[in-house]
């Protein structure tokens, strides 16, 4: 099921881009690369022009149901995740705001594919179907060309208290770091802990001469609770909230150097469970003390 509205639609002049039609042209740009189609190929699909096909993929154009039932169709987009767009397309006005929405895997892969950047915040866990990491691109049908490879620049921002339970799934996480792959950072615990698992995704994959100000304006936020199977998603006025505290997290992040260095510490000392989850926190309180004075970390925006 895709999500209830939880906000009325905005004014019709809003420069930023409604939902609905953000997510689904992620998810055809996503499908529409995997099956090796140009954008040309793809407006042939549709009788329609390279141009309008790029609009819709970038929400930069009216999209009916019919036309992604259309497109998704022809480039094999699981039924499942195209009822869903459908159904996205359904709901009236210029939406910023989908609370109950059933993020799966093939979502999480099309805003990491239409995403120049990734920014997360976690506490734990942190399950990698809803992780925007890298994978490897599928091979072409006969036929066609193969699908160029597109990497989204993500950071993960881990709050402090991740120490105490450092997950199975970490190790590869820090093959991907060491691999340059992705920056980890961890977030002083005296910033309040995130209680879901915060995703920010900046939608600018295609290429981006635009302001600041309009990039701003291409972020979604991704909300996942980590009990719960459905996700709330936002974006512009709706997702002032979520771009405040993952601002400040990045502010206060420590080094990515250091902070990976603490995170193997903690996996090293892991403890059994049958000796609770403090050992971790104990074996690191030496480090946790040192200077802060070379810990803070230089970033660009």
């Amino acid at each position: 099921m895709t999500g209830a509205l939880a906000s009325p639609p905005c004014a019709p002049q809003c420069d930023i881009p409604s939902l609905p039609p953000v997510l689904v042209g992620a998810l055809m740009r996503r499908f529409r690369r995997l099956a090796g189609l140009s954008v040309q190929q793809a407006a042939n699909i549709i009788g329609a022009s390279a141009t309008r096909i790029r609009a819709l993929e970038e929400a930069r154009a009216p999209m009916s149901a019919a036309t992604a039932s259309a497109l998704l169709g022809a480039y094999e987009a699981p039924d499942h995740e195209a009822q869903e767009a459908r159904s996205l397309l359904t709901h009236p006005g210029h939406q910023h705001r989908l609370d109950g929405f059933s993020l799966s895997k093939v979502w999480v892969d099309a805003l990491k594919a239409s995403a120049r950047a990734a920014l997360v915040y976690s506490a734990g866990p942190l399950p990698a179907s809803l992780l925007p990491l890298p994978d490897r691109p599928a091979p072409a049908s006969p036929g066609r060309r193969t699908a160029s490879s597109h990497r989204c620049r993500t950071v993960l921002l881990l709050h402090e208290t991740i120490l105490d339970r450092i997950s199975d799934g970490m190790p590869h996480l820090f093959r991907l770091a060491e691999d340059g792959v992705i920056t980890m950072h961890l977030v002083p615990e005296s910033l309040a802990k995130p209680t879901s698992l915060l995703t920010e995704y900046t939608c600018t994959a295609w290429g981006w001469d635009g302001s600041n100000a309009q990039r701003l304006r291409r972020q979604v936020y991704v909300d996942h609770h980590p009990c719960q199977t459905q996700s709330g998603v936002r974006n512009g006025p709706t997702a002032t909230g979520e771009r405040q505290l993952l601002e400040e997290a990045l502010r206060r992040a420590l080094p990515s150097e250091w902070s990976l260095g603490q995170l193997r510490q903690a996996a090293r000392a892991q403890p059994q469970p049958s000796t609770g989850s403090a050992g971790s926190r104990a074996a690191l309180a030496a480090a946790a003390q040192a200077s802060t004075s070379d810990r803070r970390p230089r970033r660009s925006a």
